[in-house]
This record gives structure tokens, C-alpha cells and sequence, in this order.
């Protein structure tokens, strides 16, 4: 923007323009008389201003009244940073007259808001013209009276309207912000008794004696696991949409990230007979490590769910500054056609809708929306019949010392021996459906709503109990939280291995779970994923754990 002086003619008007003619044009000035006028064509200048420039400022010192012939000029002024429209003039209007008057400092900012052509009158012009003739002043001030009074109207209406939007703005900000806590609640409600549901499935599961009734069983869990993989895509789906996602940026090791992919995701390709290799890497990356393992965790499932022979490779590639994170498949590939359609909503690649084998066709929507607001550049090359490779580029960080605690008495692991595994959840039919589900692989179970009830129901069991391994809710009872209730027990119990579970997919959880030394699993956790979660921390016992 620029500041024009009462010296300047930006873009003077063509010669031989008939200033008389243009003056009768003009609202203010076409109700003098003719004579007013002719004094007037001397002393008044028309001068042109581009759009977009600051014809002054609040504050400055001015002595000049501007008459608008042609354009548009916004009156303005800053508060706290934030910019108050008092009026937008068109043809007709005026502004700056107290200048003209008093030589006051200017009360505004004024700012063309399109190409515009001014009348500009300085005060050594105006004084002598009103002193000289009464009859002139005494014109001029009435009809000045009675525009700035239509101006005043003007401007009520546009404060009024500023008003209106922001009233409105607010009404959408707050409209937005109790979708994000509906959002929230409703996520949190719901994943309690679907992940009871897909609990009590597997109980149920161990029961069938028939071929029909385990045939049932099996419908009944791809119900249950298409419902959840809904729920969990369309939730995605709506916080990235409203914008409930703010990325939170640091530093760490891809390693951690590699480590938790096999973790969530070896039985499940075990299980279907295929290969799953991570390609160790001492690289770090600055990103958001929630969103990015997120990012990660989708295109590995998508791999795993698509490949039926061979397998899935997953690692990094240094390029320069950056850092490719690979996942590498040996399923069907994907068609050139079909490249940029299998990022949309919805879309599932044609072969595997009809082989049943696709999922609801939003896990790499969900990839993309987080690569974008990361600002990670994502990758496709794929060989039909050959499979596909997805590459995700992040920025790498220098490395740092990372320390590990270790604890100087870990608890002894027996993996032959039945362990004592504490549920705490402040829902019942999680607690039921767990406390059933883990007594069917041989644990025994304490399952209690608070640390404290677990106190009194294992001394019941005998004087020297302790728990094994304990599975908290990350939300309990009377404001606690898992991360208090495991500190609890380990200070009742000595090193315990640990790990939350819950329905709150707001990324604070993770980040303040993985702080602690904790999992954390969001339910509804499959069955398969739980046991697991369990035999590996009973296997590596507590330095693993908080690992």
C-alpha cells in the first residue's frame, strides 16, 4: 500500500475535462449555484488513485476534504490488531472534512477500494472562498449537513452488519466447537459397547460346537469388525473436515514408529500367510508422530488387507533433507486409471469389490487429509499384478540420545504359569466382556472400576498376590486417569508391565500416553491385537513395557 500527498496527482484525468461540468455532477457540489461553482473549479483538483491505495492514515495531520467522483473508499481503523470498517463510500460521498474544518488529525484510516477518481479541496483554498461570501458558507455548510447525515446512516448500517458477522462467526465458532465435543463424546460413548460387542463375539467363538454355529460366529465377527472400521474411517473423516485436528511437531525416532507398526500388525498378516518385514532405520523425523503413525498404520492395513501371497516390506529412504517412508506391497497393484480415484471417499478398486476383499474405500482419503495438513508429500508406483508402493516424505531431524530407564528389580516371567491380569474400566459390560474373554486364555482376572477396588479384590485372592500385567481405560472414575491408576498399583506392587485402552481418539491421549511409558490402544481393540498386546509384555515383562 501506498500513502498519496496533497502534492501527488496519481494518474492525472485527461486535459480539457470541463471541471465546472464534472463539479455539477457531484452530489455536494451540483447544489451550488453556478457562480459557487466557477469560484469553486479553480481551487478544486481531481486527482486519480489506484486501488488498494492508503489515501491517509489515522493520526496523520491533514488539511484537505475529499469528494468522491467515481470509486469506492473503505473508512477503517485498527483494534487490537483487528481491522473495524466504519463506512464504504461510492460516488457522491465525502470524507476528511473535520481536516478541512480544524485541521484535526485524521480519526481514520481511508483506503481505495477500487480505482478511484477524488475531488481534493486543501483548507487554504476553502477558508478564504467561505470568508469572502456568507450566503456561499452558509450553502455549503447545510449541504454538507445533509450528506454526512446520509453517511452517518450509511455507516450505522455497515457497523450493524459488522455486528451480524461477527455475531454470526461467533454462533459458527461455537456451533463448531460443540460439534467437536459431540464429536468427541460420541466417539468415546460408542467405542465402549462396540468394543464390549467384539469381546463377547470372540467369548462366543470358544462355545460353538457345531460347524454351523462357528460359521455363524464368523458372520457375526466380519459384522462387527465392517461396523468398527466404519466407525472409526467416518469419525477420521469428520475431524480432519471440521478441522479438529491441529498438528503438534517434534523430533523423533522412525524406529519407534517401525516398532509399533509390526507390534499392531504381524499376527494379522501371520494369519493370513504372508510375510511382514520392517527394515530397521536410525533415522528421526520432525512431524507429528500421532498423525504420521497414523498415516502409516493405514497404508499398511490397506496393504495387508489387499495382499493374499507374498508379503509387506516397510521402510525409509534418505533423500537429502527428507525421509521416505516406504510401505511396499506384493498384492493386485493398481490400475493407472484408478490412481487418483483411490484417494477419494468411497472408492474401492473395481477387482476387489467384486472379490469382496475391499474396505470401505476411506483409508487413504483419511492418508491423504493428514499428508496435506503435515505437508508430506505422498507417492504412488504400482505394477498391476505385481503390487504397489505408497511413499510418504517427511522431514528428518538430527539424532538424539535417547534414555531408556531400567529398572534395577523387573518382575519374573513365567510364561507357563497362569498370570493374574487387573482390568480397570469404569463401564461393566467391558469389564464383563474382558474379564470373560482373558479367563478363556487362561488368566486369572481381577476386574474393578477404580485402582482401590483392585487393592481389596486381590488380597482377597491371598496375602501374597500381585498383579502381572495390568489393562487400564485411560478415562476412570472421579477425574483418573489409567496413568494414575497404573502409578498407584506400581507403588502398591513394584514394576507391573501396563498399557491403556480407550474410546478418546484425540491425539493429547496418545502423545500423553506414549510421555508416560504407556500403549495405548483405542477400542475397540480386535481380540487378535489384545492377546497380542498381552503376551508381549508378559513375555518381555516390564523394561519393555515402558520402552
Amino acid at each position: 500500500m501506498r500513502c498519496i500527498t496533497a502534492q501527488e496527482d496519481a494518474r492525472e484525468p485527461q486535459r480539457g475535462v470541463d471541471m465546472r461540468s464534472l463539479l455539477r455532477e457531484h452530489f455536494l457540489f451540483g447544489q451550488l449555484t453556478p457562480q459557487h461553482i466557477d469560484c469553486l473549479s479553480s481551487s478544486i483538483v481531481l486527482k486519480s488513485v489506484g486501488r488498494g491505495t492508503n489515501i491517509f492514515s489515522k493520526g496523520e495531520a491533514g488539511s484537505s476534504l475529499f469528494a468522491i467522483r467515481e470509486g469506492t473508499v473503505k473508512i477503517a481503523v485498527s483494534v487490537d490488531g483487528r481491522e473495524v470498517v466504519f463506512n464504504l463510500l461510492e460516488s457522491g460521498a465525502i470524507f476528511g472534512e473535520i481536516a478541512l474544518l480544524d485541521e484535526r488529525p485524521r480519526t481514520a484510516d481511508a483506503t481505495a477500494m477500487t480505482d478511484c477518481e477524488l475531488f481534493v479541496i486543501e483548507r487554504r483554498d476553502f477558508i478564504p472562498l467561505v470568508r469572502q461570501d456568507s450566503e456561499f458558507a452558509l450553502k455549503l455548510i447545510e449541504i454538507l449537513c445533509r450528506l454526512l447525515r446520509l453517511q452517518v446512516k450509511q455507516a450505522e448500517d455497515v457497523m450493524f452488519l459488522n455486528m451480524e458477522i461477527r455475531d454470526k462467526s461467533h454462533r459458527i465458532a461455537e456451533a463448531s466447537g460443540h460439534k467437536s465435543r459431540f464429536l468427541a463424546a460420541a466417539s468415546h460413548d460408542l467405542r465402549q459397547p462396540m468394543h464390549a460387542l467384539g469381546i463377547f463375539v470372540a467369548q462366543l467363538r470358544s462355545h460353538m460346537t457345531t460347524a454351523e454355529g462357528s460359521r455363524l460366529v464368523d458372520c457375526i465377527n466380519d459384522a462387527v469388525t465392517g461396523m468398527n472400521e466404519l466407525f472409526n474411517a467416518l469419525l477420521d473423516i469428520t475431524k480432519l473436515d471440521a478441522g479438529a485436528l491441529t498438528p503438534a511437531i517434534a523430533e523423533f525416532p522412525v524406529a519407534e514408529l517401525l516398532r509399533r507398526i509390526g507390534s499392531t500388525f504381524a499376527a494379522v498378516a501371520q494369519e493370513k500367510g504372508l510375510s511382514l518385514r520392517l527394515v530397521s532405520s536410525s533415522a528421526w523425523a520432525r512431524s507429528d508422530p500421532v498423525l504420521l503413525e497414523r498415516i502409516v498404520l493405514n497404508l499398511v492395513s490397506n496393504a495387508v488387507r489387499y495382499t493374499n501371497v507374498g508379503g509387506i516390506v516397510v521402510g525409509c529412504r534418505h533423500r537429502g533433507a527428507k525421509l521416505r517412508i516406504e510401505v511396499a506391497d506384493s498384492g493386485p497393484g493398481i490400475p493407472e486409471d484408478q490412481r487418483r480415484k483411490i484417494f477419494s471417499e468411497f472408492y474401492r478398486l473395481a477387482d476387489a469389490a467384486k472379490t469382496n476383499q475391499a474396505g470401505l474405500g476411506l483409508g487413504l482419503a483419511i492418508v491423504e487429509r493428514l499428508c496435506t495438513l503435515l505437508d508430506h508429500p505422498i507417492e504412488l508406483a504400482s505394477i498391476p499384478s505385481k503390487g504397489s508402493r505408497f511413499s510418504v516424505t517427511v522431514p528428518t531431524a538430527p539424532a538424539a540420545t535417547l534414555l531408556k530407564p531400567h529398572p534395577s528389580e523387573p518382575a519374573a516371567i513365567d510364561v507357563a504359569r497362569a498370570k493374574l491380569v487387573v482390568v480397570i474400566d469404569n463401564d461393566a459390560r467391558v469389564l464383563e466382556s474382558m474379564g470373560g474373554l482373558l479367563r478363556n486364555w487362561g488368566f486369572r482376572v481381577v476386574t474393578a472400576a477404580t485402582p482401590e477396588a483392585v487393592f481389596t479384590d486381590v488380597s482377597h485372592i491371598g496375602h501374597e498376590a500381585r498383579p502381572d500385567l495390568v489393562i487400564s481405560d485411560y478415562h476412570l472414575a472421579n477425574g483418573q486417569t489409567g496413568i494414575t491408576a497404573v502409578a498407584k498399583l506400581r507403588e502398591a506392587y513394584g514394576a507391573i508391565p501396563a498399557f491403556m485402552m480407550s474410546g478418546d481418539t484425540a491425539p493429547e491421549r496418545l502423545r500423553e500416553a506414549h510421555e508416560s511409558g504407556h500403549y495405548l490402544l483405542h477400542k475397540p481393540v480386535q481380540p487378535i491385537t489384545l492377546r497380542t498386546m498381552v503376551n508381549r509384555l508378559l513375555k518381555s515383562g516390564y523394561a519393555e513395557a515402558i520402552s
